[in-house]
């Protein structure tokens, strides 16, 4: 395909994406349930990217999550959006589940602190 031919990408908003990532905090993340009630225990965490063909994957999200615009394409890559799912061990089997049905994802554990990696938390690729 010609670069006179192809298409430019899409400015997909994120709203669209899918209505189960309705719950807005601010911060330019979309949440699936309000974390404030819904997030429970956590020491654990998937980072996933994806495109906007990916967008119904998202319904299979099995736990709290958000979903944002990928504003760091040269460190993560030229997808469109970045997501986080949120767990503890009784989820593990199925956030790394939910997250190698995408193209890039990776565990993060070891939290110690529910927003962030703090501590001795380690990376993984899946």
């Amino acid at each position: 395909m010609s670069l006179e031919t192809e298409k430019p990408r899409e400015n997909i908003p994120l709203e669209s994406l899918n209505p189960k990532f309705h719950v807005s905090l601010g911060g330019g993340w979309l949440w699936n349930k309000n974390p404030g009630l819904h997030m429970g225990y956590v020491d654990r965490k998937v980072l996933f990217l994806f495109k906007a063909e990916d967008r119904e994957l998202l319904s299979d999200c099995p736990s709290v999550a958000k979903i944002g615009k990928n504003n760091d394409t040269e460190t993560l890559g030229e997808y469109e959006f970045i997501g986080f799912a949120y767990g503890n061990r009784e989820l593990s089997e199925q956030l790394i589940s939910f997250a190698n049905q995408f193209s890039k994802s990776k565990l993060i554990q070891g939290l110690t602190d529910t927003w962030g990696s703090k501590g001795n938390s380690t990376i993984t690729d899946l």
